[in-house]
Formats: structure tokens, C-alpha cells, sequence
């Protein structure tokens, strides 16, 4: 699935490069973020323009002694800027790359949560052709991209590998809201950590 907006602004041009940016007419790709993992599990990736434009942060309360941990997602990103489409993939990367326990059956199953915000875009939710990532698109958010973007999933592994390692492919498409403004793609594919359910007994 490939449904990309083209975001150049009208008479944009960008006249120079940051560090892990690069420049067309109109469009502004981000590639190397900053990621904070913190240690109750939460990753934030953000990235920069020279200042900060967009941060995707990840929650879990932990994976379960069954194999079954939620992950919640907040998009935020500056003033003066909406998020037009956006992309979440997940997989398993303890048996991704053919891995000793990869094979036919998935090790990780990923459960989309009804997102909140009315009216919601049409979102495309399936398994890669690989039958390892769980792809999450949403083409065009709409009257959604005005502000920060919240989306719930359920997962489920099948091994006993703790910590809970997950590949986390990411790609942002956004566009700044004045008349002559110009457009961002922001993508990266990080490793993140879903920590083990702290145990509620005494």
C-alpha cells in the first residue's frame, strides 16, 4: 500500500539543509530523530527542524505472563502545522529476518482499538506481504490532522522472549498551514521495548 500525498506548499523553496534533513522545492525529509526511552518502557522519537516539529511517543503497562500487552501512541506535533497521513508498522523482532522461531504462523499479533475524534478518516489496518509487519495507514487524517493523533492497540506474542522487543517503522507526512508554507516527511524504523507487567500482588 502506497498512498502518498505530495505536500509541496505553494512557492516554497527551501534554501538549506539541517543535519538529517534533506531539501526539495516544497518539502523537507527528516530522517535521523532523537529517541528517548525512558524506563517504565515509553519511547518518544521526535523530530527537528531546528526546532522540534513532530514526536510520536509509545506507552505500555507491560507485557503479561500470557503474552498480552496494550501499547497506546500519541502524535504530536508544533503550532502551525497539521499531520496529513501517517504510517505505523510493527513486528516482532526477536523472530524477525528469519529468526530460530520465525516461520509461517506470526509470532506477534497486533488488535487496532476504535480511534476516538469524530469524524474519523478511513484508516487501512492488514499484514505485510511477509506476513511479519502490522501496518497501520491513514491516507489523508482530515480535520484529525489539526491535532495530536491518539491510537490504541492490543498485542499478543507467541513466545516466552521477555522484554517484548518490537520493530517500530514510522512515516509522518506533514504540511505547515500558512499560504506559502512547505511540507515534512518524517521516517525511521526503530526498536522499542515493551517492559514485563509489573506484578499488582504483595
Amino acid at each position: 500500500m502506497n498512498r502518498r500525498q505530495v505536500l509541496a506548499g505553494i512557492g516554497a523553496v527551501c534554501v538549506s539543509a539541517l543535519p538529517g534533513c534533506a531539501t526539495v522545492v516544497g518539502e523537507t525529509r527528516l530522517g535521523r530523530p532523537t529517541v528517548e526511552a525512558e524506563r517504565d518502557g515509553a519511547t518518544h522519537v521526535t523530530f527537528s527542524d531546528g526546532g522540534e516539529l513532530t514526536t510520536s511517543s509509545l506507552y505500555s503497562d507491560g507485557v503479561d505472563d500470557r503474552g498480552r500487552f496494550d501499547l497506546r501512541s500519541d502524535t504530536w506535533h508544533r503550532d502551525g502545522t497539521r499531520l496529513d497521513s501517517a504510517r505505523f508498522a510493527f513486528r516482532d523482532a526477536r523472530t524477525a529476518y528469519g529468526g530460530r522461531d520465525a516461520g509461517s504462523i506470526p509470532s506477534l499479533k497486533l488488535y487496532l482499538g476504535t480511534p476516538g475524534g469524530y469524524p474519523f478518516p478511513k484508516v487501512y489496518f492488514d499484514r505485510g506481504d511477509d506476513h511479519e509487519w502490522s501496518i497501520l495507514e491513514i491516507p489523508d487524517l482530515g480535520v484529525q490532522g489539526g491535532s495530536t493523533l491518539s491510537l490504541e492497540f492490543i498485542g499478543q506474542v507467541f513466545h516466552d522472549y521477555r522484554p517484548v522487543l518490537l520493530d517500530f517503522d514510522l512515516r509522518l507526512e506533514l504540511s505547515e498551514t500558512g499560504l506559502l508554507g512547505g511540507g515534512y516527511v518524517a521516517e525511521t524504523v526503530q526498536r522499542i521495548e515493551v517492559p514485563v507487567e509489573e506484578s499488582t500482588s504483595d
